[in-house]
């Protein structure tokens, strides 16, 4: 039972564009935003960083069918709704900082499946898991 997986990376923006583009054309997903006001994802344009320092480091990448599967939770005393990644079928996608000095670290990774409520492990989707 493997129940995560996950790899690290250096991406400068021009780098993250460019996986961007390669994955679209291996792979249809959406963007999703790590926090959303209402509760239902929030669907974002693209995986680069419009202002860096401004906007959230993480996203989800989903399959389009699975949007109505993501899962989110509220924010204890906040208006503010985040994906649970443990019970949807999400990669996350940690894009990495830059500045003129330096980049940190970006991260892809995914839960293979959960404990449910019995504490029984529950694989995720078979497709989900081909996909990711």
């Amino acid at each position: 039972m493997n129940m995560s997986k996950q790899f690290s990376f250096y991406l400068t923006p021009n780098d993250t564009e460019s996986l961007e583009k390669t994955l679209r054309q291996k792979l249809d997903f959406l963007i999703l935003a790590d926090s959303s006001p209402r509760p239902v994802p929030l669907v974002l344009s693209r995986l680069k960083l419009e202002e860096m320092g401004k906007e959230d480091l993480t996203v989800y990448l989903i399959r389009p069918n699975d949007l109505n599967r993501i899962t989110l939770c509220q924010i204890e005393d906040s208006d503010e709704w985040v994906i649970d990644i443990d019970f949807s079928p999400t990669i996350e996608f940690d894009r990495c900082y830059t500045s003129k000095k330096s980049i940190s670290k970006g991260r892809m990774y995914y839960a293979t499946g959960y404990y449910n409520e019995n504490d029984v492990w529950v694989e995720k989707d078979k497709k989900f898991l081909t996909w990711a």
